[in-house]
């Protein structure tokens, strides 16, 4: 199976007021990982940490103001403009790599399908063995290993 990556530009909630769950996280969602007020504010400090890929703040300082992304992907969902690095290695890998390549074409538009490419491949927990697979013109693959997601 294969997920279309909607443009949600909040992040969907699942919870009721009270905090108590009411749906699950839908796979394939997307949103901005924060609100342009807490970014404007967040943003001069996070761009000296590793929270976000170096590709990401060069791109950002070059005058692309778009905010980190956030994607519901088969497990969890995961920031797409954070750095990645190989949890298998000790103290989990090199947090500083470039990130992976994000390639966002035509409009964000809520509700609509949200056309997103990155490269390499995700691989997400150690070892990869909480999900494998692409994410291609706005589709998430199965995963490579066979793991089956409801």
């Amino acid at each position: 199976m294969s997920w279309q990556v909607i443009w949600r530009g909040e992040r969907p909630s699942c919870l009721d007021e009270n905090g108590k769950r009411i749906g699950p996280d839908v796979i394939g969602d997307a949103w901005w990982s924060q609100s342009q007020k807490d970014w404007d504010e967040y943003y001069n400090e996070a761009k000296k940490s590793w929270i976000y890929s170096k590709q990401f703040v060069a791109k950002y300082e070059a005058g692309d103001k778009r905010r980190p992304i956030m994607i519901q992907f088969p497990p969890y969902s995961f920031c797409i403009d954070a750095p990645w690095y190989n949890s298998d290695l000790p103290n989990g890998g090199n947090p500083e790599h470039d990130g992976w390549t994000v390639l966002i074409t035509g409009p964000m538009i809520v509700g609509q399908p949200l056309n997103v490419t990155l490269a390499p491949s995700v691989g997400l927990g150690k070892g990869m063995k909480d999900y494998h697979g692409f994410l291609t013109n706005g589709i998430i693959s199965d995963d490579l290993s066979g793991k089956k997601y409801n």
